[in-house]
């Protein structure tokens, strides 16, 4: 599930359409299960894809979207936590976001889904 929002106590936030359309369309670019709330100077929106964040070895942080499915692959998480990957959620979408830290591209070698 991913939430995305945006408050203001001093800016009237319903006048922001580009903001809140930009933001809307990263979240839930086919319009796909999604719940909005807005208020004046309050928005919130959710949607049921899959939102990871992760940090490599360098410290850089990387994030995911995935609305995806991957075959459930034991030794590839074993590979990854070997190589000192935390898996928090067991999750396909922190499989997928950990290869790609670790393999960039090449991990769509490694992953079948």
């Amino acid at each position: 599930m991913s939430i995305a929002g945006w408050i203001d106590y001093n800016k009237d936030i319903t006048e922001s359409d580009k903001v809140i359309s930009d933001m809307s369309s990263a979240l839930i670019p086919n319009n796909d299960n999604s719940a909005v709330y807005m208020q004046k100077q309050a928005f919130f929106i959710q949607s049921d894809k899959q939102t990871i964040t992760q940090k490599s070895a360098k410290g850089e942080i990387y994030t995911i979207v995935f609305n995806g499915k991957i075959k459930k692959d034991n030794a590839l998480i074993d590979e990854l936590k070997c190589l000192k990957y935390n898996f928090y959620a067991d999750s396909d979408a922190e499989t997928v976001l950990c290869g790609f830290i670790e393999w960039q591209e090449k991990c769509l070698d490694k992953i079948n889904g």
